[in-house]
């Protein structure tokens, strides 16, 4: 992969199926700092382009966050939201300071940040702001991932419960708080398929400490204990991806050590899986999720 800039830092931050992918890299120049933070797009040959800033380059700082498989690509500019092609080029930005894109669909629909609200773009650019229905929250807010279908998950700090909460919503802004698992002290949501399945982690007070638990939840926002399914030898899990098919990795404890594990669901017949341990590659038995979430 090209380093854009030249002087050995560059940050990937997305990647699309096409393998192609971005990020931000220092880039020289002649302001007084003598260099800036800007947005690059590396091609699947590791080509890179440095995209366009909506002020000249110097001036501000600019970060990619999320590419789709069109090319299309958001971010933020100069405390802007902003969305790109490939080439470079601003598609469009948002008018008001204080925005950003953090993810974006293969329409095109973006969400992320206006201010201390969460917003969704269509691919026009057109806003929409998320509802909030934990009052006095709205600068914890967070809205980090988002379907097909203009789905999008993240969560909000309570205050009322001092602990977060996870949330999805529709892309008219119209918010569901996703159920917590029985025991739970706060949880958070970290992706999302084109089913509605989401995944993230649920909070549970231990003897000692706090721990966390993979969490999946059904579109309906119904939570399923995934730490259970995995087996008795595992402890603070988190699940923190999903794809279409319903499959799901995260990481936790295996007998005291950092593992990976992955979850396949299985259509019809008995309830069983696989999910792999990468680093001693023992393959273990695990109940499956609901089949639902295999296309």
């Amino acid at each position: 992969m090209n380093d854009a800039g030249g002087q050995g830092y560059d940050l990937v931050s997305a990647i699309n199926s096409k393998g192609d992918s971005v990020g931000y890299s220092w880039i020289p120049n002649s302001s007084s700092a003598g260099h800036s933070l800007e947005a690059v797009y590396w091609n699947a040959s590791g080509a890179s382009t440095v995209l366009t800033t909506l002020l000249n380059a110097g001036d501000g700082d600019s970060e990619a966050a999320g590419i789709n498989d069109a090319g299309l690509i958001c971010g933020v500019s100069n405390d802007k939201a902003v969305i790109w092609s490939n080439t470079g080029a601003i598609l469009w930005s948002s008018p008001d300071q204080d925005s950003a894109a953090y993810a974006i669909n293969k329409n095109g629909a973006t969400v992320g940040q206006d201010g201390t609200n969460q917003a969704y773009w269509s691919p026009t650019g057109t806003e929409t702001l998320l509802d909030n229905p934990i009052l006095g929250s709205q600068n914890e807010n967070e809205v980090i991932a988002l379907n097909a279908f203009g789905e999008s998950i993240g969560g909000g700090f309570n205050p009322e419960v001092h602990h977060w909460t996870a949330m999805k919503w529709s892309d008219t802004g119209a918010v569901t708080v996703l159920q917590e698992l029985p025991g739970g002290i706060g949880d958070d949501a970290y992706a999302i398929n084109a089913d509605g399945g989401i995944v993230g982690y649920c909070q549970k007070a231990g003897k000692y400490a706090t721990t966390d638990v993979a969490t999946y939840w059904e579109p309906d926002g119904k939570a399923i204990d995934l730490q259970t399914i995995l087996g008795p030898g595992w402890n603070d899990t988190v699940a923190d991806g999903i794809n279409n098919a319903g499959d799901i990795c995260g990481n936790g404890r295996y007998h005291g050590l950092r593992e990976s594990f992955l979850l396949i669901p299985v259509k019809g017949g008995a309830m069983d899986s696989t999910h792999y341990v990468e680093s001693h590659q023992n393959v273990l038995a695990a109940s499956a999720i609901h089949a639902h979430a295999r296309s």
